[in-house]
């Protein structure tokens, strides 16, 4: 390969930029890490966007609560006549299983609350040690490699 001013220039401007992103990616993993607790904590949404949030908790509970009366059409026919249409209004059966029923059903929702924090959990830890310090070495071997590979003549990167 001939060396020339321009291949110099080119070879000292990427080690300089490989210098930069080395110094600064202990600063970007420790910025992702934040970015990652945020993204996985819902008090984190709830603080940021209340009204919006709330809003919508309110209307998935008025569709998930059913109505209390229901009307239905209901036609009637006697022997030998026109049918007739009657409207029936009834409220709906309250459960039967009363306080054994509104206790299993808090049970499961904490325990649904659970299971998804813990598996969040184990994915935000599960990420985060994919950007462990024990991989920057290796991160900075491979560096090296590239830097050697572009330039064969030198062993050493500084």
């Amino acid at each position: 390969m001939v060396h020339t001013l321009a291949t110099r220039k080119q070879r000292e401007a990427i080690r300089a930029e490989m210098r930069r992103i080395r110094s600064a990616l202990p600063y970007n993993v420790d910025a992702a890490r934040v970015q990652v607790k945020q993204l996985t904590d819902w008090k984190y949404h709830l603080r940021q966007h209340p009204l919006p949030i709330l809003g919508v908790v309110a209307l998935i509970g008025y569709l998930i609560v059913p109505s209390k009366t229901t009307t239905r059409t209901v036609f009637v026919t006697t022997d030998n006549s026109q049918p007739t249409i009657e409207t029936e209004t009834s409220k709906s059966a309250i459960s039967k299983g009363g306080v054994v029923a509104g206790l299993l059903a808090t049970a499961g929702s904490i325990a649904l609350r659970s299971g998804t924090s813990l598996i969040m959990r184990h994915l935000s830890q599960q990420l985060m040690s994919n950007f462990s310090p024990a991989k920057k070495s290796s991160l900075d071997d491979s560096l090296r490699y590239a830097v050697q590979a572009i330039s064969p003549t030198e062993s050493k990167v500084t």
